[in-house]
C-alpha cells in the first residue's frame, strides 16, 4: 500500500491517498476493509477517472473552475429565453468540452467506472430543454458518492 503512494506521480491521487489514511486514523468507526477497498480502487484509476468522478460529484464547481461555460440552449443571446427547444446531448460530448480529453479516453474511462459500479451509465444520451450541464448531474451511484466523499474530504 505505502508504494502505491510512493510511486504515485499525480498530485491528486497523492491527496486522495491522503484522505484515505486521514479519514481510516481518525474515524472510530472506520470499515477498515472499505478504506483497503478504496486504497486498491484508487490505485487502479487513472487520472482522466478520478477526474471524471469528481466532476460528477461537483459538476457546477468543476464548471465553474474550469472557466469554461456550456451555454443553455434554451437562452437566447440577449439573455431571454426560447419557447421551445430541445437538444440531443450525449455525455462523452459535455465531458470532452468541460476537460478537452479525447472521446474514446473518456468512453473507456467512463465503461471502467460503469463496470466498478461507480456511475449509473457508462453512456448517456440527454434529450432536454433545458441546461446541458443537467445531463453529468446524478452520474454517480451511491457508492460512488460514498468513495468520491471518502477521497476529497479528510475528516478532522
Amino acid at each position: 500500500t505505502i508504494q502505491y503512494v510512493v510511486t504515485e506521480r499525480n498530485k491528486d491521487k497523492r491527496t486522495a491517498f491522503r484522505n484515505i489514511f486521514t479519514n481510516s486514523a481518525i474515524s472510530e468507526d472506520c470499515n477498515f476493509d472499505k478504506a483497503e477497498r478504496y486504497m486498491l480502487l484508487l490505485y487502479q484509476l487513472y487520472s482522466i477517472d478520478l477526474t471524471l468522478l469528481c466532476t460528477f460529484f461537483h459538476p457546477e464547481k468543476v464548471k465553474e473552475e474550469r472557466g469554461r461555460k456550456i451555454t443553455n440552449p434554451l437562452m437566447n443571446e440577449d439573455g431571454t429565453f426560447k419557447t421551445e427547444y430541445q437538444q440531443e446531448y450525449l455525455i462523452y460530448e459535455i465531458l470532452n468540452e468541460l476537460w478537452d480529453f479525447d472521446i474514446s479516453d473518456i468512453e473507456e474511462s467512463m465503461t471502467y467506472l460503469y463496470e466498478n459500479r461507480l456511475i449509473s451509465h457508462k453512456s448517456k444520451l440527454l434529450c432536454t430543454n433545458d441546461d446541458p450541464l443537467d445531463i453529468i448531474n446524478d452520474m454517480l451511484t451511491d457508492k460512488g458518492y460514498e468513495f468520491v466523499s471518502f477521497i476529497l474530504h479528510p475528516q478532522e
